[in-house]
């Protein structure tokens, strides 16, 4: 059955269920993405190769994400961060945005901002991505793009100086990150910012008890609804004091279309 196929059955299937034959796997997820099915996608593992959304510095199926989220970066600009900066006057002169993608919420945020930004800098792990943000942005001198080093087992330290930045952000990445990552980035956002400077943090909340989803909540993030990472808001606030920060606010938010999950993810502002 073709994917287009699937826009004439029952609309109450809420699953299909695809297996990764490697030809055409990202293919397959695309025209997905395309038809907005990509709420009710399961894959079956292929035994062979693991999937490679598990390790973001390198994959197809991360490229299929990308392309599929690229116009939400004005949106999220204008319905989430935006209104955040405004609210407390948080100053944008330096910027770090982390993890950056191809630069969807910079370029947004650049052109919403560029009165009072004087340095944006996008890092990740995924050296496409960022070749492509540098592509991106290379008539455009306010903004740079760098990989940082990634490993399964060992947390590398950002590649940049300490108390440098005055706002640093994470948009639609951070919600599939273990406790143990978001442990070690927030420390790493601590060091880079200055004295004063605020985080903006978008995350899961996946594991609060009030949260429900169409499967069963699992530790393991890409078994989750949306991949949303077992966290919560209380786990957030937690570690982010923890390393000296104070939790100014924390907004629940939806995620997610037909269907729409109430308070699945949440905002955190921190600040030094």
């Amino acid at each position: 059955m073709s994917p287009d196929s699937l826009l004439s059955e029952d609309k109450n299937l809420l699953k299909i269920i695809i297996t990764p034959a490697e030809p055409f796997y990202s293919e397959i997820y695309k025209q997905l993405f395309e038809l907005n099915l990509h709420d009710c996608v399961s894959s079956i593992p292929n035994q062979q190769k693991e999937s490679s959304l598990k390790t973001p510095n390198k994959g197809d199926e991360w490229n299929v994400y990308y392309d599929y989220a690229e116009p939400g970066g004005e949106w999220a600009i204008r319905t989430y961060i935006g209104p955040m900066i405004n609210k407390y006057d948080i100053n944008t002169k330096l910027i770090l945005d982390f993890p950056s993608g191809r630069g969807r919420i910079a370029e947004a945020l650049f052109n919403a901002y560029k009165n009072k930004i004087n340095k944006i800098i996008c890092c990740d792990a995924n050296n496409e991505a960022i070749n492509i943000s540098k592509k991106r942005f290379e008539n455009n001198t306010t903004v740079d793009s760098i990989v940082n080093k990634v490993n399964e087992y060992y947390c590398h330290p950002l590649p940049l100086s300490d108390k440098k930045f005055t706002f640093i952000y994470s948009w639609d990445s951070l919600v599939h990150f273990s406790y143990k990552w978001l442990d070690y980035y927030i420390s790493e956002f601590y060091r880079l910012l200055e004295h004063n400077g605020y985080v903006l943090i978008h995350h899961s909340n996946l594991s609060d008890p009030n949260v429900k989803t169409d499967s069963p909540k699992n530790e393991y993030w890409d078994l989750n609804t949306h991949k949303r990472s077992f966290i919560n808001a209380g786990d957030i606030e937690f570690i982010s004091k923890k390393h000296g920060f104070s939790v100014v606010e924390q907004k629940f938010i939806d995620w997610g279309t037909n269907p729409k999950f109430p308070n699945l993810d949440c905002i955190t502002l921190l600040k030094k």
